[in-house]
């Protein structure tokens, strides 16, 4: 698409009072409300014209009819545009709210800019869209699932401490319905449901439009069938009356049935079919992602070193006001053309059979400087070009160090464009240097007819002819003066295309031709040109994970054991302590402990309790007293065995007692649980750290870069080594790595007296005081987040980047 200005804003500028005198400048049809009312403009107007054009466009009629001028500006001001329903053309829902919204009469109910235009335009363009990765797909899910986490919990601690049969059924069919209602709506009216929508995806149907409410509705429920139904089947079954927890296989039946459910519906991803699942081909819809928009980076204008000029010289209707170079029978002028305020380059040739013939100059493509007009001066030819803003190649890459993939892809896709157009049109792209480069200030390449500067001040840049067999020479030149140097850190799927340059098309090239070579180019335009904060984020927001769900369960589990009958904490949380009071009972028979033989007794009263309370229950309490572990199944026998019918009151006492001699374990409520839930983690973390070590080893990486699409490789560009990769991941995760050796040391090689639990009197042996100190677990705990921050600030290098020699690149 091409804007075009024909003259009105410069008649504008000339006689800027024409609205007050009741002339009207303009299309009618385009003209905003507040224009025809002659009121203050900005660009909140012209997003109105954009809306009108827009809606030509997909309708081909106007918004407004009239058979005179008149007629239709009142229809402007009075009146809402033609219903879309009214033409024989369907336009999807999402496109004619926009549209609307860019006609609206107040322009405070309108896009406040453009980029909220583009926003909303995007998740409707083909192009905007492409097919989700895994990786933001597992994350999505995830975000969803733990959104239901708490309702989940709840309603499973409600199921259990109800005295009613199929509790936990009740509870499993509750979810489902409640996910299906927020997956369908979601899908429905926001395109995505919260965890799709925060990763950036998007529901279409399978050629991209937007799906009905059935059809995300039939996709959500086959989803939840698969994924929750063998879980809610086996709850049924269970809260029928089968007693499928004591069985030691199908007690892990649900585990199994669900992971081949996840099984089923990820069989059917293929990169051919977009990775559509299996409820996805059922209900004929996909989940796309929404291209990121990458800013260019921003291209400083350098205004060229010049000569002075004698103020009469004159081109046409432009004044010369300063050489750019002068060599002997060529040189490059600047001039101004005061009429229409800009600014003109001024090719002479003294040779006017050198200079290329006007029909050329006026086919070339627009990768190539705007020629405005020729003539003669002096005897000199001469031609006129549009001054362009921006830099050379030649200076722009030193001056930044060397340019990354970003901004090298649009120059090669740039010049391409211009060196196909020139090869189908002439044949040859004529004779051409790196400093016959020019980056317009949007990071577009031009190809011009002339050096900038005099072509005696680079001897080494000798310009050569380039033609389709020499092409490949030309682009590797231009490839070695923007990196700056040889090996750079290239995206994964990038560096196949740029080595195609070195390898002459041969076996192992990618493209055949420069039309080959600026489709490949194409292919990856909408690929991230390097690791962004947000993906380094979502590596380390899955890890963050399990610190989350650690510090979720602290804050639930106390609420749910509170509504959890008294027997089944006794058998749960409070079965440790008493099971080694029980030990410690046994070992002090000798000596005849009479304490810790009175509290052996309490603890096989209230074991003989809940075992007749769990017996005596309904199913579900059944099923929790099936599923104990045999020991501690055995040690509940033997106390029913000795008190077989321990009355409410030897109940109570037992518990009183055992309430001031075993040390029970405390169960805190509120944000104050938080640390002590972050500091359990760590253990946990470091595991899943020295985990990460070795598939980094194998994988080259680790999983969760190959699900985030994430490559590792040296500073010089080449694939990192499995040892490097180990390496890396070992530094990022050294701090966990330290504390899980100091915890896992023999007690000789404490590292310092703990701050333990209270030990209390002799009934029970004290519990292990921990070998860490606080102060050093939180010490470490501190090193790996700023690790992990300074990872997120800078993505591509972070701390462990930078001490192992890698560079992180999008695969």
């Amino acid at each position: 698409a091409k804007i075009g200005d024909f003259g009105i804003s410069k008649s504008l500028e000339v006689d800027s009072h024409l609205s007050q005198t009741g002339a009207f400048l303009g299309t009618p049809y385009y003209a905003s409300p507040e224009q025809i009312a002659a009121e203050p403009l900005d660009l909140r107007s012209d997003l109105y014209s954009v809306g009108a054009m827009l809606y030509e466009l997909v309708t081909g009629k106007l918004p407004y009819q009239g058979t005179n001028a008149s007629a239709v500006l009142a229809q402007v001001l009075t009146r809402d545009p033609v219903p879309f329903a009214q033409h024989e053309v369907a336009v999807p829902g999402g496109l004619q709210r926009v549209i609307l919204r860019l006609l609206a009469k107040s322009k405070e109910k309108r896009f406040q800019s453009y980029e909220q235009l583009r926003t909303a335009l995007v998740p409707l363009s083909s192009k905007g869209l492409a097919p989700a990765g895994l990786a933001r797909r597992f994350g999505a899910i995830v975000v969803d699932l733990l959104i239901f986490l708490p309702l989940g919990v709840a309603l499973s601690a409600a199921a259990m401490s109800q005295a009613v049969r199929g509790g936990l059924a009740l509870a499993g069919v509750v979810q489902p319905l409640a996910q299906l209602v927020y997956f369908a709506l979601t899908e429905r009216y926001w395109g995505g449901s919260v965890g799709k929508r925060l990763l950036g995806l998007r529901v279409t149907r399978a050629d991209g439009s937007q799906p009905s409410l059935g059809r995300v509705t039939w996709r959500a429920a086959v989803f939840l069938l698969l994924y929750a139904g063998p879980g809610l089947l086996y709850q049924s079954l269970t809260a029928a009356g089968l007693d499928l927890l004591s069985h030691p296989v199908l007690r892990f039946a649900p585990g199994f049935l669900q992971l081949l459910a996840i099984g089923v519906l990820v069989c059917t991803m293929r990169r051919r079919n977009g990775y559509a699942g299996a409820h996805e081909l059922a209900s004929g819809t996909r989940t796309m992602a929404v291209l990121a928009r990458e800013r260019a980076t921003p291209v400083p204008r350098v205004a060229p070193a010049m000569a002075p000029v004698p103020e009469a010289a004159a081109y046409g209707p432009y004044r010369a006001t300063g050489t750019l170079w002068r060599d002997g029978g060529a040189a490059l002028l600047l001039a101004h053309d005061h009429e229409l305020h800009r600014d003109v380059w001024i090719h002479e040739v003294r040779d006017a059979a050198a200079a290329p013939p006007v029909e050329r100059l006026r086919a070339r493509g627009e990768g190539s400087l705007p020629w405005l007009q020729r003539g003669t001066h002096d005897g000199v030819t001469w031609d006129a070009y549009g001054a362009p803003q921006g830099t050379t190649l030649a200076d722009w890459a030193p001056a930044r160090r060397g340019l990354g993939w970003r901004e090298m892809r649009d120059v090669l896709h740039s010049l391409a464009r211009e060196l196909e157009s020139r090869f189908a049109r002439d044949g040859t792209a004529g004779s051409l240097s790196s400093r016959q480069v020019w980056i317009e200030q949007s990071g577009r390449a031009l190809l011009l007819d002339f050096p900038v500067q005099s072509p005696l001040s680079a001897p080494d840049d000798a310009a050569v002819e380039v033609t389709p067999a020499t092409w490949r020479d030309f682009l590797r030149r231009i490839v070695t003066t923007g990196f700056q140097r040889v090996g750079v850190p290239l995206p994964e799927y990038a560096r196949g295309i740029v080595a195609d340059l070195s390898d002459g098309g041969g076996p192992g090239s990618t493209s055949r031709s420069i039309a080959d070579f600026r489709t490949a180019l194409e292919g990856v335009a909408a690929r991230p040109a390097e690791v962004s904060r947000g993906r380094r984020a979502g590596v380390l927001a899955v890890v963050a994970c399990v610190p989350g769900l650690v510090v979720l369960l602290r804050l639930a589990v106390p609420f749910i054991m509170a509504s959890m009958p008294a027997w089944y904490r006794d058998v749960s949380i409070y079965s440790e302590p008493y099971l080694r009071a029980l030990r410690h009972a046994d070992s002090t028979a000798v000596t005849g402990d009479s304490t810790a033989r009175r509290t052996a007794e309490a603890v096989r009263v209230v074991f003989a309790a809940a075992l007749r309370e769990g017996r005596s229950g309904n199913q579900t309490s059944a099923s929790l007293l099936a599923a104990l572990p045999p020991a501690m199944r055995s040690v509940l026998d033997s106390a029913a065995q000795r008190y077989p019918a321990p009355d409410s009151q030897a109940v109570a006492a037992a518990r009183a007692w055992l309430g001031g001699h075993v040390d029970l374990p405390k169960l805190g409520v509120g944000l104050a649980t938080v640390p002590k839930g972050v500091l359990q983690s760590l253990t946990v973390l470091a595991f899943l750290g020295a985990a990460g070590v070795v598939l980094a080893l194998l994988l080259r990486g680790g999983v969760l870069f190959r699900l985030f699409g994430i490559a590792v490789v040296r500073a010089d560009g080449v694939p990192a080594g499995r040892l490097r990769c180990a390496a890396r991941a070992l530094v990022a995760w050294s701090p966990l790595l330290l504390l899980l050796a100091l915890a896992s040391a023999p007690p000789g090689v404490s590292v310092g007296v703990g701050t333990g639990a209270r030990v209390t009197a002799t009934a029970a042996p004290p519990a292990p005081e921990p070998r860490v100190p606080l102060w050093v677990r939180w010490t470490l705990f501190g090193i790996a987040l700023a690790g992990a921050g300074v990872a997120v600030w800078r993505p591509t290098r972070g701390l462990a980047e930078r001490a192992s020699g890698v560079v992180l690149v999008p695969r």
